[in-house]
């Protein structure tokens, strides 16, 4: 009794709230940036990064300057903030990215720090050769409805695969970005033999955001490059209740120089961890801006300048027993506005069929 008594009182006296004392570190500018060849907005999000046990989701930037310099012709491009902490800049038709210009990304924080990135020139594309799709079988981890527990479930997807070429004497680097959409046509068909009825076009619009990058290699030639994803589980019921007819994969190809290809290969080293047993830092990703009023200052992000291509494709998942079919489809005309929508008798300008 004695021995308990005494363990309770060293237990008591010794519980107190532990405090690691963290000294506050000064708040780290982080970058988004990008500039292609398409005529469309070009982007620039500035935010400061926030302590670990803030709640605070977003600390934007507000009040700087920002312009781009394209370093070949001295054409300045100004931005202009449309809301806090993100800058616009829509060029002209000579005003997009060139291949081979160089372009330096300037910021100017009404706290008076400089900053710039280091000039980032854009790259030449290669050529997508074949657009294929494999069935894959994923066990994957889901949340049981019935109890909240977690259990292993085997879901099928078409795994998009892209074989690429380059056009010049330099090894290919890719991002590569999926857009789907779904086409839906109900043609109202009345059996009474009334009046017809025009169709109605509805479709739904989704983007895949995981980040995919072409493998690294001393090719010119890339084979087998894992490109996107589809999960064809539910699509039985889009067919039976909602009258699909198309599925559209809109592929996007981003041809990174070696600065941006570096800090993606970063990127996914840091989200997959390559089996390592502790994942590494943030901190260890470089991007390619540095505060010039103080060099030892760190900066997050990237000003990624990048040559894009559009790739459109009708696919046809086929049965358990056939490969999924990708057949490359003709003009594109851009993508849905919205991730849902519908229109009565006539089919929005984009449509595919």
């Amino acid at each position: 009794m004695l021995i308990v008594l005494c363990l309770t009182i060293i237990v008591i006296g010794c519980r107190q709230i532990y405090d690691p004392h963290l000294d506050n570190t000064d708040d780290i500018l982080v970058v988004e940036a990008h500039i292609t060849n398409d005529l469309e907005t070009y982007f620039v999000k500035l935010s400061l990064t926030s302590p670990f046990n803030s709640s605070a989701i977003s600390n934007p930037v507000s009040g700087a300057k920002v312009w781009v310099i394209d370093n070949k012709n001295s054409n300045i491009h100004l931005y202009s903030e449309t809301s806090n902490g993100h800058y616009i800049f829509t060029p002209n038709s000579d005003e997009t990215g060139a291949i081979g210009h160089s372009y330096t990304l300037h910021i100017e924080t009404s706290e008076g720090n400089i900053y710039e990135s280091s000039p980032e020139v854009m790259s030449s594309p290669a050529h997508v050769d074949s657009v294929y799709g494999i069935r894959k079988i994923k066990a994957e981890l889901i949340e049981s409805p019935d109890n909240g527990s977690s259990l292993y479930e085997n879901r099928t997807y078409i795994d998009i695969i892209s074989d690429i070429q380059s056009n010049i004497d330099s090894v290919p680097k890719v991002r590569f970005e999926s857009d789907w959409i779904f086409e839906m046509i109900n043609y109202h068909r009345d059996v009474t033999g009334g009046p017809p009825v025009p169709p109605t076009y509805s479709w739904t619009y989704s983007k895949d955001s995981t980040l995919r990058i072409s493998e690294a290699t001393k090719n010119y030639i890339l084979k087998g490059q894992y490109s996107g994803s589809l999960l064809t589980d539910n699509l039985a019921g889009l067919y039976e209740n909602q009258n699909l007819q198309n599925i559209i994969l809109v592929m996007n190809y981003y041809y990174l120089n070696d600065d941006s290809y570096s800090n993606y290969n970063d990127m996914t080293e840091q989200l997959t961890a390559n089996d390592a047993l502790f994942d590494p830092i943030s901190k260890q990703i470089k991007g390619n801006i540095k505060c010039l009023n103080n060099p030892e200052k760190p900066v997050a992000g990237l000003f990624d300048v990048a040559y894009h291509v559009i790739k459109v494709f009708f696919v046809n998942p086929n049965s358990q027993n056939r490969p999924p079919t990708i057949i490359k489809t003709g003009s594109f005309y851009g993508l849905p506005a919205n991730t849902e929508g519908h229109t009565e008798g006539i089919p929005p300008e984009w449509w595919f069929d």
